[in-house]
């Protein structure tokens, strides 16, 4: 399985964005990340299976949940 990351700004919306998820049974878990990785320095992320990209990025745009970027994380690249 590939894993994937939505990188976050906060935990808070970190725990919105799993919620969302989870409700849509979509399994995901909040981790921290090197900032680093990011454009914007983010240093939470939720981690999910790539084959489900296309589904969580329509979850999250219909919670107005805002992630600054995907991110593949066996390479750490933007996806």
């Amino acid at each position: 399985m590939n894993t994937c990351i939505a990188t976050m700004q906060t935990v808070n919306i970190s725990i919105k964005a799993q919620k969302a998820l989870a409700s849509e049974g979509i399994f995901s878990k909040i981790i921290s990340i090197d900032p680093a990785l990011t454009r914007r320095g983010c240093a939470y992320g939720i981690e999910f299976s790539c084959a489900e990209e296309a589904t969580v990025r329509r979850i999250l745009r219909q919670n107005g949940i805002k992630n600054a970027q995907f991110l593949n994380f066996s390479g750490g690249k933007s996806l």
